[in-house]
């Protein structure tokens, strides 16, 4: 069954990381400055966050890989039902092969990455490889992301609460700064679990907001509708 937003359908039953509200959240929060033109977004899976970005983003020319097969088909295959099959490309690649190999930089890059460094493995091995973070570490992410990012340009990730000071750390080392910062509240009454970092080259002063995602009663609050109103039905 395909998931149906208001300008595309996302089918996600043979990709290897589903939607969901992690992957709502970048491609809705993520902007680069007013003119880039080249993005990269790192492990697409079903295609979702690129196809939210280029329906954000008129003049966006995307390149989307993914190392799992059956995801970048599918991907594919969603981005071929869209309106914007001529601005979208999707390889099976590993982003350690794209850095190694390519010359290019790009002005955006986005990635939900895989981000369970010491958790209990799942038992899909598909689901493995998108959620836990052997085949593509923090620092190797990192280092792809200082290759491969213009001097200028904007790298946008969604993290777990529980990881992000690592991954500032590391982000450091690679000549990497965090210039701006959402920590994102499922509920009123629970802890942040979600944050969504904005990365530079350039050091400048972090700004800090949050989002709240559910009121005390489950419905969604206010500020969640209007980000994502262009995309929900």
């Amino acid at each position: 069954m395909a998931f149906r937003f208001k300008q595309f359908e996302v089918e996600d039953s043979n990709s290897s990381m589903k939607v969901g509200t992690d992957a709502v959240l970048l491609g809705a929060l993520a902007e680069g400055k007013g003119e880039s033109r080249d993005m990269l977004e790192i492990g697409t899976g079903c295609g979702l966050i690129s196809l939210m970005m280029a329906q954000r983003f008129q003049h966006l020319q995307i390149e989307a890989i993914d190392i799992d097969p059956e995801s970048c088909n599918q991907a594919v295959e969603n981005v071929r039902r869209s309106k914007w099959e001529n601005r979208i490309e999707i390889r099976q690649q590993s982003l350690q092969q794209l850095a190694r190999e390519s010359e290019k930089q790009y002005e955006l890059i986005l990635s939900n990455p895989p981000f369970f460094e010491n958790s209990l493995k799942p038992a899909n091995p598909r689901y493995h490889l998108s959620k836990h973070s052997k085949q593509l570490t923090h620092a190797e992410l990192l280092a792809g992301i200082e290759k491969l990012l213009k001097k200028e340009g904007a790298f946008w990730v969604i993290l777990p609460a529980n990881t992000s000071k690592r991954f500032r750390e590391t982000a450091f080392i690679h000549n990497l700064f965090i210039t701006k910062s959402i920590r994102v509240f499922p509920k009123s009454n629970k802890a942040f679990n979600r944050i969504i970092l904005k990365i530079q080259k350039t050091a400048l002063p972090e700004t800090a907001s949050e989002l709240l995602i559910h009121n005390s009663d489950n419905t969604y609050t206010e500020e969640y509708m209007a980000l994502t109103a262009d995309f929900y039905l």
